[in-house]
């Protein structure tokens, strides 16, 4: 052992990943008004902590796309898991990097 402390505030690299969410309860569920407040309550939280980046409508559809940047894809998981409308939902994950294009014009180039 080198005698060296574990730092713990090592930059952790994010992954980002576009969710395609769709469904939800059943229109019939007795419970519908109560899962629902409990879904935005949650994603209230998951944007609060930065997990939840962006997330968009489609409109006409009981669905919707959003941007999620965590550690992993295991915390993706975890995360999409613990909705309550999940065991309604069809779920779709696209891992994304980051192109070329917009690491220039993050540095200040012009594309």
């Amino acid at each position: 052992m080198s005698g060296k402390p574990i730092s713990t505030n090592a930059k952790v690299a994010m992954t980002e990943f576009l969710v395609r969410l769709s469904g939800g309860p059943p229109p019939s569920d007795s419970g519908g008004i109560k899962l629902a407040e409990a879904e935005l309550a949650y994603g209230r939280g998951l944007i609060d902590e930065g997990s939840l980046v962006r997330i968009w409508r489609m409109p006409g559809r009981r669905a919707n796309i959003s941007l999620y940047e965590v550690e992993n894809a295991t915390e993706l998981h975890e995360k999409l898991s613990h909705l309550p409308f999940w065991p309604w939902l069809d779920v779709k994950v696209i891992p994304v990097a980051r192109h070329p294009l917009e690491q220039r014009a993050a540095r200040g180039h012009q594309l």
